[in-house]
């Protein structure tokens, strides 16, 4: 989550300054969110049939 404000804040108060390092850190971020979304999906689920029907909701 602070690697997408930090990418968020450069892109918004510095975008000429480094706009590929912006989207490296945005990118790294938004990559760690999907990620952690999906586990909190398996971690939640008590067998996979309810783990099929939580990700089905999200």
């Amino acid at each position: 989550m602070l690697l997408v404000i930090a990418g968020y804040a450069g892109v918004l108060f510095a975008p000429t300054t480094a706009p590929w390092l912006w989207m490296v850190v945005l990118g790294l971020g938004q990559g760690a969110a999907i990620a952690l979304a999906l586990l909190v999906i398996t971690v939640r689920a008590p067998d996979p049939a309810s783990v099929t029907a939580l990700s089905a909701v999200a």
